[in-house]
């Protein structure tokens, strides 16, 4: 993941699992993986429908493709592939795995089909399509020469065999020709598109991790983008923003979160401020068996507290979903 293309793909997927999903996985990153696909999901402003399903798909198959070969070796996850996908896809499948620890040049052209890569390399040189052709997948490169004149075709693939007889090509040529392509492909494809990631999509999967690690996020950020972070910042609800919201709002809420577990585990490390609101809205009886559950809890592990401060958030972006209630992020005005 630590590539530019590497940190987009993983943005994507993603968004295409959802807030509640992708914080899970947020989970399982190192926290510098986490700073670059948050920074690319904070500044992706569409993904077209297909490119979220292909790469849903690259991942499925990817998930497949590893656990066939943890099962049984390369030659079982070829069979298992074959039978899943067909015998051209699960070589390219296999190949991919095998690339993924080490990404090759212009990878991220492959999330294109075939008549956008020839656009893209329209106006190169017949060597520098050799030299992209020569990257990719051979299905992938044979439908982009079919794009191609008659006489173009014939120049690149003759550069492309002459490639080999050569020592090769100097990897940093290879990387500046990558990057200038990567800026270039970054512009295509934006018919069929639809709104996702941006700030507000961040904002929500920030909200459903844990406070230390979206604090590890947000600080990670501010190094990268001090005022993308401070943009993300406004948009993010906490459990002691709790306190901002009005007795009626908090009524709704504590009618619906669990107050004999939740409640209790939660106000366990919350500020005065949100202990306060929140007991104010329940009935004096609930208050008081609170209040006792609270004080007779014991010592309890920092992330099983934040865990049920999740889950109350959770049930109150719910009731917002639904309508119930109206929180404006980073204001101090609540409605109903």
């Amino acid at each position: 993941m630590g590539s530019v293309q590497g940190a987009s793909r993983a943005a994507i997927l993603l968004i295409a699992l959802g807030t509640e999903r992708a914080s899970q996985v947020f989970q399982h990153l190192t926290q510098e993986q986490v700073g670059q696909v948050s920074a690319a999901i904070s500044r992706m402003p569409e993904v077209a429908e297909e490119q979220m399903a292909a790469v849903l798909g690259e991942a499925n198959a990817m998930l497949v493709a590893r656990r066939s070969l943890r099962a049984g070796g390369v030659d079982y996850a070829r069979a298992a592939l074959q039978r899943a996908f067909g015998g051209n896809q699960a070589e390219a499948i296999l190949q991919s795995l095998a690339e993924a620890v080490t990404e090759r040049p212009f990878a991220f052209v492959r999330q294109l089909d075939a008549a956008q890569v020839a656009s893209v390399l329209s106006q190169e040189h017949a060597q520098t399509v050799a030299l992209v052709a020569a990257h990719l997948l051979p299905e992938q490169a044979a439908e982009v020469l079919t794009q191609l004149p008659a006489a173009r075709r014939m120049d690149v693939v003759w550069r492309m065999a002459q490639l080999g007889r050569h020592r090769g090509v100097r990897p940093e040529t290879v990387a500046d020709v990558a990057e200038t392509l990567s800026a270039r492909t970054a512009t295509i494809a934006r018919k069929d598109t639809q709104p996702v990631g941006g700030v507000e999509s961040l904002a929500a999967v920030l909200t459903r991790m844990r406070r230390t690690q979206e604090q590890e996020v947000l600080e990670g950020l501010r190094e990268r983008d001090a005022d993308l972070a401070a943009e993300i910042e406004k948009r993010l609800f906490t459990f002691d923003d709790l306190a901002r919201l009005d007795q009626k709002t908090l009524m709704v809420i504590t009618e619906k979160v669990d107050t004999h577990e939740d409640l209790p585990l939660a106000l366990k490390a919350a500020s005065r401020e949100v202990r306060t609101a929140l007991l104010g809205a329940v009935s004096e009886k609930e208050r008081d068996r609170v209040q006792e559950a609270v004080e007779f809890m014991g010592r309890r592990h920092i992330q099983e507290v934040e865990a049920a401060q999740q889950r109350i958030l959770a049930e109150v972006r719910q009731l917002e979903a639904q309508g119930q209630i109206h929180l404006e992020h980073g204001e101090a005005d609540v409605y109903v």
